[in-house]
């Protein structure tokens, strides 16, 4: 499948971590089954489907610090979401796929 995500940006794991709250991973399949992109008369348009949208447990920093948890944090989370997002995917409604 070759998809991946870009680096995470530090800036919401060091609030929740100020903040001890936990992070909440929430992970959506890709768009590109139903996203078409004819850039050759710059044609972008939306065939019907259907993106699936999964909600990952939450991970605590309760007693995490920025100087030892930060970067751990980011990258459990990271991994965690690349994991789901790897079993989700996006639906293409059959009306759209007999036209092929």
């Amino acid at each position: 499948m070759g998809e991946t995500f870009l680096p995470f940006k530090l800036g919401a794991f060091r609030l929740a971590i100020e903040a001890q709250v936990p992070i909440v991973p929430i992970v959506f399949s890709s768009y590109k089954p139903i996203y078409n992109v004819d850039k050759s008369n710059k044609n972008y348009y939306w065939r019907a489907g259907r993106v699936t949208i999964k909600c990952l447990e939450p991970i605590n920093t309760t007693g995490m610090t920025l100087e030892n948890d930060l970067q751990r944090l980011t990258e459990m989370t990271r991994k965690r979401m690349l994991d789901a997002y790897l079993t989700i995917q996006t639906t293409v409604d059959d009306d759209e796929q007999k036209d092929k």
